[in-house]
């Protein structure tokens, strides 16, 4: 809570001794002075005499001039804020206004007549005249009020008051009306034209200030009952007051400061003995806070009492023989935070301490939980500041008149609510503080001595006047000030270590210093850190986090500038508030975000702008207090009421502690979960192999209601990946399991929380009948809602004869489900009471579903009442297996609903295999396969049916002539008949292709008689061995000459022709592949040189002519286009060198592909003596052969270099095959041209050994005749 301390940093020069003169100018002149200023423009002092003369000090070197003089004297003159113009009334009642230069502008008089030029104009709208004056009648409308009392205060001095506004387009004048004899406030603007007049006033006092943000005039107001400060606004009209605790004392002064937070009252106690009184006064929630009283007593009295325009919360006084420059700083007064603590907070307001501890209740300012009294003026109050005090809720208020009253924290139960305890303060000791026995050089006023610590239970720290630290001591009921020390400089801040028992002190000059009080104060510089404050910076806030074992310790700090430091490095900035706790910081910033920091072991922070522990504040907001090891925390607005929030991190950071207590306290966080809208899946993703194995005692824990919330809740998104992710991003959050380690294939994370949660709850039923609900939940919050499980626990329930309790669940179930599609469902439960129950919370007409449920009930047997339901509700599956129990009788209808269904599969294991009810099926099943292009698949159906000449036809048509073969001879073919089979197929496999199984065919179908054009068969694919063994078995040796040698030589001269045509070819495209690649290399060497290796990817585009299209989608069609165009052997193409790639590993693979062909001619021609013939197909084949692999060397010369020396992997990189490009067989571009290319082009087919196909009886003969 904004707080005004009232305890002033800085008190500089308190008695008149010490005041150091730096000059003395004499003026010749005898009157009074109305008015002083200095003119920083000119460097000059201006000073203003009641005799009307104007002077002017020039301060570089102390030159007097009069500058004018104004006939019959100055009454009052004031300067605007920008000191461009000068007013001044003369002693006729003349207002005259002045440039800075002393030019005069305007002269007006200042009593008029006239309201002024904002004079409002009344249309009578709700005016006096219009309202109704009862027996007065309406004489009264027109009666002018008057003023009770005419005469001003006694004590009234009549002079003329001037104020300006903060900017300087308005200014008031309070002056004495002449002829009322009361005091009035005139508004004028910068031009001196009169603008309001305030209405004649009682008691109006002399005393003037108007709020330099323009809302309010402060002045006061003495009534016969009351005095009071009385706020006008600029239009002259009363706006609130409030009213001063000393009525009998007069108000000499008022002042705002140059924020308009806070309002200086001076006030003479006693005139005899020149005592004074300084009060000073905050608004917050429309009320007005004492929070500051200052007894003065001096042997003159306040000559000037003002704010300081440029020092923020300063406050000058000026005396006769003294001069005081008082600064303030806002400062909360709250609890240590503790875990113990109940977060009392203490608002100073006069005599009173308002407090509210916001652990237990949230009551909004200026009311309280209740309220400590003092017998005069609060001066200050002190919380605990050390680890082993009894409580940390424990207060002392200190007051103004020197006692200290110690409030101890008390405990009871409440009446009203079990189970609650009320906390409330007691007063437990009240002692005297001996400042009239202070040494002497130490102040005797205790409104002198601020920023009291409670650092022991009878040790305090506080600071005073000349830079000095005191120590005071509690013995016999009084407080003496046992020790003190002066200081380099002033403290601007303190930071207190509650449990090594130090203080951190910060100077006015920075440096920072550490004081202990074990044996006396003693002081070490062995901070081991200095600040790093910008220049005119200054410290507001220190604070010191310490470790757990006091091993370790940091300090925090705020400067005026917002900066919050670690150790004295900024780590973040425009901070406009900040509280430290043990595990983490808040802090509010200017641009209205609250920031959560956390940090373990040692805070080492690094705050960055896109930090996610942020969230949106009001504007304005600063932090009150935290309950700490809660979620609350307490923000202030601006005009002052409270906002109470619970901030996601710390809401994260309280439930996944207590997911990881060693007993899970479930029922706490679902409780926080629900009460912050926190996803309840947070629960099973935090740790969901220890949520599992604790299911049981989850159940225990928690009520049904919260179960039936969290089963409400369940969703497959794992919220600590995507919800909360950026929470759990951070590095101290640690997940001990995940559902990708627990869930197993196909299985969802929803249904394995409702399987567990169905079979825990079923076992604790009986104990916990109102577990139902959730356990109905469990049913239908799967992926796939089971609904008929869920009605078959409610139709249980009904069997047991618990009616009331089956209705109840329904009403349940009906929250999450659609009434009609339940209505489905429990109609699939057949059962017709619990269809009737159902419907009668629905919408349907009894007249519709009562005669269609009748229908149903008088259908038998059972099975087909089923069934007609299966189909009613579609389900299709069920309808099936419910007709196949019906008997042979139903049996066509069973096969009608399999073929419009097409529920052959499931029908195959509804029926025994062999029945003729399973026959039926898969004949039914083979037609439709047949019908869908299945062929082989029917013919096994129809072979399982016993129809094998539709098995015949069917395998006939994907030329299996074994399976064929098979249902053939099942099907009784002899004959003919089988022949003419055999000859159909054997032909149909020829033009496959298939000659090895056309010629195998036509043995087995035609025997004998299909050796002919079996070998025939056999020939035309090559295969010389199978023929000679047919030929062989049956005897048709004469055919060996006149078939078999005939086909080999006439396929050995068809080889031979092939072969020298690859060889061709080949040769062509190699060497216009070389010539493509030199012109290509001498036009890359010309226009640029050649990229680095590291330049290359894979992904890289063709460095030759070729340009990539910008247009980004294409029809297949045009692809396949493109994919032909691109592998163009069109001569001058851009693409021509993949062109004759692409062309080449075809020709090699082609080629090798004959390898098997080629063998069998070779053995062929040998067998038959033919050496000649097969020692030159040999010959001319292994050439080819070897040119191809030779070639393979020039098309594929990088990669050829790779897999000799690495093999093919993922590792081979583009910068390797270009740097083996680099060598004598190619040129760099050249790897970069191979990846424009598809992956299987890319490298050289593999060519088969010789020793797979050449004969060494040949190679023999090669040598011999060599030999020869």
């Amino acid at each position: 809570m904004r707080e005004e301390e009232g305890q002033p940093p800085r008190v500089m020069n308190m008695v008149i001794d010490e005041l150091c003169i730096l000059n003395e100018v004499e003026v010749a002149v005898d009157g009074i002075p109305v008015a002083l200023s200095y003119l920083w423009e000119s460097e000059s002092i201006c000073v203003i005499y009641e005799d009307g003369d104007i002077w002017t000090v020039a301060v570089s070197d102390w030159k007097v001039e009069c500058v004018g003089s104004v006939n019959g004297g100055i009454r009052a003159a004031a300067w605007s804020p920008d000191q461009e113009l000068l007013v001044v009334v003369s002693g006729e009642g003349i207002l005259s206004i002045l440039t800075r230069d002393f030019d005069l502008l305007r002269e007006i008089s200042l009593q008029q007549d006239d309201f002024g030029a904002q004079k409002p104009i009344s249309v009578g709208w709700g005016s006096k005249q219009t309202q109704f004056h009862g027996s007065e009648g309406k004489a009264a409308a027109l009666k002018t009020p008057q003023v009770k009392n005419p005469c001003i205060l006694t004590w009234d001095d009549e002079k003329i008051r001037i104020s300006w506004r903060g900017d300087g387009q308005l200014l008031v004048i309070s002056s004495v009306h002449p002829s009322l004899r009361v005091r009035q406030l005139r508004i004028f603007d910068r031009e001196g034209s009169l603008q309001y007049t305030s209405e004649p006033v009682e008691g109006l006092g002399h005393q003037l200030s108007w709020q330099p943000s323009g809302g309010l005039i402060a002045t006061t107001q003495k009534l016969p009952n009351k005095y009071q400060v009385a706020f006008f606004e600029k239009n002259g009209l009363r706006h609130g007051e409030f009213s001063l605790q000393y009525p009998e004392h007069k108000v000499e002064e008022v002042a705002w400061d140059e924020s308009s937070s806070i309002l200086s009252v001076l006030l003479e106690y006693d005139s005899e003995q020149k005592e004074q009184w300084l009060q000073f006064y905050t608004r917050g929630n429309y009320h007005w806070y004492l929070k500051q009283e200052l007894r003065m007593s001096h042997s003159s009295s306040v000559l000037f009492l003002g704010w300081d325009s440029h020092l923020p919360l300063t406050l000058i006084v000026l005396g006769e023989d003294f001069y005081k420059e008082i600064a303030f700083a806002w400062a909360t007064h709250s609890s240590p935070l503790t875990s113990d603590s109940h977060a009392f907070t203490a608002v100073i307001d006069g005599q009173n301490s308002l407090m509210t501890p916001f652990r237990d209740v949230i009551i909004p300012p200026p009311m309280s939980a209740y309220k400590l009294e003092s017998p005069t003026p609060i001066s200050a109050v002190a919380f605990p500041s050390f680890a082993l005090c009894p409580s940390s809720d424990d207060i002392w208020i200190f007051s103004v008149d020197g006692s200290a009253i110690l409030h101890a924290i008390e405990e009871k139960q409440t009446d009203e609510v079990v189970g609650r305890l009320e906390c409330r303060h007691q007063e437990k000791l009240r002692v005297r503080i001996s400042v009239e026995d202070s040494p002497e050089g130490m102040p005797r006023c205790l409104s002198l001595y601020w920023k009291w610590m409670w650092v022991a239970p009878d040790t305090f720290l506080c600071l005073t006047i000349r830079c000095t630290l005191c120590l005071w001591k509690l013995s016999e009921g009084t407080l003496h000030l046992r020790e003190w020390m002066r200081l380099k400089d002033e403290v601007m801040c303190m930071g207190i270590s509650k449990v090594m028992g130090f203080v951190i002190l910060q100077l006015q000059d920075e440096s920072l210093h550490q004081v202990s009080w074990g044996e006396g104060l003693t002081i070490s510089q062995a901070v081991p850190f200095t600040s790093s404050l910008p220049p005119g910076a200054h410290t507001n806030q220190l604070e010191v986090w310490e470790s757990k074992d006091s091993s370790d310790w940091h300090l925090f700090s705020v400067t005026d500038r917002g900066h919050l430091l670690l150790d004295g490095k900024k780590i973040l900035g425009n901070v406009t508030s900040f509280l430290l706790g043990f595990h983490a910081f808040l802090a509010t910033t200017t641009d209205h975000q609250l920031i959560v920091c956390f940090f373990y072991e040692s805070p080492d922070l690094t705050i960055k702008a896109e930090d996610p522990l942020k969230r949106n504040i009001e504007r304005g907001s600063r932090l009150v207090t935290w309950v700490l090891d809660e979620t609350l925390v307490v923000l202030q607005t601006p005009r002052g009421n409270l906002e109470v929030i619970h901030p996601r991190p710390l809401v994260l950071r309280r439930i996944t502690h207590l997911l990881e207590k060693e007993q899970v306290e479930y029922r706490e966080s679902m409780q926080l979960l629900r009460r912050n809208r926190v996803n309840c899946n947070l629960l099973c993703d935090h740790d969901p192999k220890r949520f599992l194995a604790s299911v049981p005692a989850f159940i225990q824990t928690l009520e049904p209601s919260l179960l039936v919330l969290f089963l409400s809740d369940l969703v497959e998104e794992i919220v600590v990946e995507t919800m909360y992710k950026d929470y759990y991003d951070l590095d101290h959050v640690e997940r001990a399991s995940t559902w990708s380690d627990i869930l197993k294939a196909k299985e969802t994370k929803v249904d394995r929380i409702c399987d567990a949660l169905c079979r825990a709850m079923e076992s604790q039923l009986e104990g916990k009948p109102d577990l139902l609900h959730p356990l109905l939940l469990t049913h239908a919050r799967k992926s796939t809602p089971d609904w008929e499980g869920a009605l078959r626990r409610i139709q249980h329930l009904r069997h047991i004869g618990e009616e009331k309790r089956g209705e109840e669940a329904l009403k349940f179930l009906l929250y999450y489900v659609d009434v009609d599609e339940l209505f489905d469902v429990s109609l699939g439960t057949y059962d017709f009471d619990l269809v009737l129950l159902v419907a009668a919370h629905s919408n349907k007409d009894p007249k519709e579903y009562i005669p269609f449920l009748n229908q149903l009930r008088i259908l038998q047997p059972q099975a087909f009442r089923q069934y007609s339901i299966d189909i009613h509700l579609r389900r299709w599956n069920k309808a099936l297996k419910n007709i196949s129990q019906c008997g042979e009788e139903f049996f066509p209808a069973c096969l009608e609903l399999i073929r419009e269904k097409t529920l052959y599969r499931h029908a195959l294991h509804l029926f025994p295999s062999g029945s003729a009810s399973y026959r039926s099926v898969c004949e039914a099943y083979g037609e439709y396969l047949e019908k869908k292009g299945a062929w082989k698949e029917a013919g096994i159906l129809y072979s399982l049916a016993f129809t094998p000449d539709k098995a015949v036809k069917m395998y006939q048509k994907v030329l299996d002539w074994r399976s064929t073969y098979q249902a053939a001879m099942i099907a009784g073919f002899q004959g003919d008949q089988m022949k003419d089979l055999g000859e159909s197929l054997g032909l149909s496999l020829r033009h496959s292709s298939r000659f090895k199984d056309a010629g195998d065919a036509l043995l087995h179908f035609c025997g004998s008689e299909g050796i002919d054009l079996s070998v025939d068969a056999y020939l035309l694919g090559g295969h010389f061995s199978h023929a000679i063994q047919i030929l062989a078995e049956h005897g048709k040796e004469e055919w060996m000459e006149t078939k078999v040698k005939k086909v080999a030589l006439e396929l050995h001269k068809e080889c031979i022709i092939l072969i020298q045509r690859k060889e061709k070819s080949f040769q062509d495209h190699l060497d216009r592949l070389t010539l493509v690649r030199r012109v290509k290399a001498e036009r890359l060497d010309k226009e640029e040189s050649v990229p680095d290796g590291d330049l290359y990817s894979d992904a890289s585009s063709t460095v030759s002519g070729s340009t990539s299209s910008a247009q980004t989608f294409r029809s297949m069609k045009s692809q396949r286009k493109l994919e032909r165009k691109k592998y163009t052997l069109k001569e001058g193409s851009a693409n021509e060198d993949l062109g004759i790639i692409v062309a080449l590993h075809d020709l090699i693979r082609s080629t090798d592909a004959l390898c098997d062909e080629v063998h069998e001619i070779l053995e062929t021609l040998v067998l038959f003596g033919e050496l000649e013939k097969a020692e030159l197909l040999q010959n001319t084949f292994r050439v080819l052969l070897k040119k191809m692999e030779k070639g393979s060397v020039v098309i594929w010369p990088q990669m050829i270099g790779i897999l000799s020396n690495r093999g093919f992997g993922p590792d081979v990189t583009t910068e390797e095959a270009v740097r083996i490009a680099s060598g004598p067989t190619g040129h760099p571009s050249d790897a970069v041209r191979l990846y424009e290319l598809e992956p299987q082009f890319r490298f050289p087919p593999v060519i088969r050994k010789e020793s797979s196909w050449k004969l060494h009886i040949l190679e023999c003969s090669n040598e011999g005749s060599a030999e020869t």
